[in-house]
């Protein structure tokens, strides 16, 4: 029922988007995909490094958390 809830607000958000975020959007989706195949190309294969990747993934996501703070902080 929470994943639910969360699908509703999503579709509510997406409803709200003009035209020109969704290919934003999209294009962004795009690019992140092109990403991910670097990275497994990188890592060696699908099946034999999916958890390091799964990992490097986490890490990634975590460095930019901590840089999207730091640039709060510093007021950009």
């Amino acid at each position: 029922s929470f994943s639910m809830a969360i699908m509703a607000g999503v579709v509510k958000l997406i409803g709200r988007l003009s035209i020109d975020e969704m290919k934003k959007g999209a294009l962004f989706a795009a690019a992140f995909l092109v990403f991910l195949k670097i990275l497994v190309k990188i890592t060696g294969g699908y099946q034999s490094r999916i958890k390091r990747l799964g990992s490097l993934l986490l890490k990634i996501s975590i460095a930019m958390g901590l840089m999207a703070g730091v640039v709060k902080l510093i007021g950009y």
